[in-house]
């Protein structure tokens, strides 16, 4: 069976596989990395709550020659609004919609980092921050359009201590399913 961007590139089961591999603990490392600079060069919050992340597309041309990039972004909440989705440019979503910014896409892993572990939205708090609910209905449409599977990685790292990160690293379908109802919203 062959996945289809909305570009009309096909992904096979196989290609899907093969970018899952491409995965590792090294690239997981160069990701964190990527997320941490991109907070603290980029982010801008005027609460000081900052967060980076990091994507890895892979883009498989009609020559089957596949191009492996780092995307990057840090959030973006420059002022307090009633709404804050109306000013609220989040470190995740920024970084995917710079993958998708290339056609045909497929998108194995998303990295970030934050010293946060609660958004203060009433959520369940973890030892790492979560994506947001905006940014969790993003990585269910992507999903949907065969963008990313549910098999793809995300990590969330909190580095307050930057001795001991906290790591909590799944596929995008576990963290999905710790939000089960949201669906219906």
């Amino acid at each position: 069976m062959s996945k289809q961007s909305p570009e009309g590139y096909s992904y096979s089961e196989t290609d899907v596989d093969r970018y899952m591999h491409f995965y590792n603990a090294n690239m997981r490392q160069n990701l964190i990395r990527e997320a941490q600079i991109a907070r603290d060069e980029l982010a801008l919050s005027y609460r000081d709550f900052k967060v980076g992340c990091a994507v890895v597309s892979i883009k498989k041309s009609l020559e089957g020659v596949e191009e492996i990039k780092y995307h990057s972004a840090g959030n973006f909440t420059p002022e307090d609004k009633k709404k804050m989705s109306e000013a609220k440019w989040c470190a995740e979503r920024t970084s995917v919609h710079l993958a998708l910014a290339e056609d045909g896409v497929f998108i194995p892993a998303i990295v970030t980092v934050s010293d946060r572990v609660d958004t203060g939205g009433g959520e369940d708090v973890h030892d790492v921050l979560h994506p947001c609910y905006d940014c969790r209905k993003l990585l269910r449409q992507l999903i949907g359009e065969k963008i990313m599977s549910p098999e793809s990685k995300i990590c969330c790292v909190n580095d307050k201590d930057h001795d001991n990160l906290q790591v909590d690293e799944r596929t995008v379908e576990e963290l999905l399913r710790m939000y089960p109802n949201e669906d219906d919203l």
